[in-house]
């Protein structure tokens, strides 16, 4: 995938220029870089409604909180950022659970065939047959990794984003994001590999059949890479077929890019171009640009905001009903003095009186 065509410096007067006020300005952002935020959170969420839903969010969210960008040109990654992370809570909210094993199922293949075609494919039909069910394959093997590793692999490989930029997304150091990134770049192509193997033998090879029926292995896993990896030891023909297979992450670049649904980015620029208001000026919010959580608390605050107000009217049509007033206090009579005119008590008094306990 290709990066956008306008130089950074221009990108960063852009950015300024928003930070300004300038809805034009983000518009222009926006259109540079709604393709490649719509596939990456496409092929993250693995589903259209909710995909729709969280671009649109990501824009939201980055007009409202462009003036807390302190470096213009850094947008690329911080865009990118606010994309992986609302990605991820939108899964932990549907409570998604991708499988480490790839079990072995028509489901997610004919659920995600619209974002395999490779557009790049020509040559003769067979030709461009096989290499349309590598790229088939090559997703499978993506589609089967857990979220997170998932965005480190296509902010890498799709998006091209580089180790400093990797860093600023995934919030770790440069030689850390490095570190991932290979680990991910080469666990990804083994098992690529693998796959294409496992697809092809267990149609056109007896010998890797026997090797997983002996160890009764029904669906390609960690289990079924292992019987693979002792079954190329010994068979030619698997061998060499793996030699021959295409770079997986270079299939995986050029997957082509997943199409948004009719009318969605006219409907979401509209939105942003159109809206009432201008966008909040730089320090007008602050100043400060605050780390990610400060800036999703001060996002969810403006919404819950908004609803508390939608609420108010009704609260109010109902008033509270009047609290009980308390009685008043008593007065209480004055303390009684003793008359002075009668000291001691007469024997009728004594009489009357309770007994008093001699010592």
């Amino acid at each position: 995938m290709t990066a956008p065509a306008a130089s950074l410096f221009d990108e960063a007067t852009l950015v300024r220029q928003a930070q300004g006020g300038d809805r034009e300005a983000f518009a222009q952002l926006y259109d540079r870089y709604f393709e490649r935020i719509y596939d990456f959170v496409r092929r993250t969420l693995r589903n259209e409604a909710d995909a729709a839903d969280v671009t649109q969010e990501v824009f939201i969210k980055a007009m409202a909180s462009i003036s807390t960008l302190s470096n213009p040109g850094v947008f690329k990654s911080w865009l990118f950022t606010v994309a992986r992370n609302l990605s991820i809570s939108r899964i932990r909210g549907a409570r998604q659970v991708l499988s480490l094993d790839y079990a072995e199922t028509d489901e997610p293949e004919a659920t995600l065939s619209e974002l395999v075609p490779d557009t790049d494919i020509a040559g003769a039909p067979e030709e461009a047959a096989e290499r349309a069910e590598l790229a088939a394959m090559v997703w499978a093997v993506a589609a089967g990794l857990d979220a997170r590793q998932y965005t480190v692999l296509d902010l890498s490989v799709r998006q091209e984003l580089d180790a400093a930029e990797m860093a600023e997304v995934l919030g770790v150091t440069r030689n850390n994001a490095y570190v991932m990134v290979n680990r991910t770049k080469a666990a990804f192509s083994e098992s690529a590999g693998d796959y294409f193997i496992y697809r092809d033998g267990v149609q056109n090879c007896p010998g890797l059949r026997e090797e997983l029926a002996r160890a009764n292995i029904k669906a390609f896993s960690p289990e079924a890479r292992k019987a693979i990896e002792r079954h190329l030891k010994h068979c030619p023909r698997c061998g060499e077929k793996k030699k021959r297979l295409p770079m997986p992450l270079a299939m995986f670049s050029g997957l082509a890019l997943a199409a948004p649904p009719e009318g969605l980015r006219e409907r979401i620029r509209t939105s942003l171009v159109e809206s009432p208001g201008s966008l909040p000026p730089a320090g007008g919010t602050g100043g400060s640009s605050g780390g990610p959580a400060r800036r999703v608390a001060l996002f969810a605050a403006a919404a819950l905001g908004g609803l508390l107000l939608a609420t108010l009217p009704a609260q109010r049509r109902q008033p509270r009903p009047a609290r009980p007033q308390p009685d008043p206090p008593r007065a209480r009579p004055p303390p009684r003095r003793p008359s002075r005119c009668n000291s001691r008590a007469s024997p009728s008094d004594a009489g009357s009186s309770p007994t008093a306990t001699s010592g």
